[in-house]
């Protein structure tokens, strides 16, 4: 556990930081999947649409 004041306040940003990470991830990853499944499916018009999804996300 964190000791000194700096430490602990560093610890509480790098919590934050790890939850907006981790919801990013979830997003990406589901986008992702998403396209190869349109992809897979022959799906053109749809596949560009969550293309641009993907990298938004």
């Amino acid at each position: 556990m964190a000791i000194t004041r700096g430490a602990k306040k560093a610890h509480r940003a790098s919590l934050r930081k790890r939850e907006f990470n981790l919801v990013r991830k979830d997003k990406v990853s589901s986008a992702v999947k998403s396209l190869k499944k349109l992809v897979v499916a022959g799906n053109k018009k749809e596949a560009e649409m969550m293309m641009r999804q993907a990298q938004k996300a």
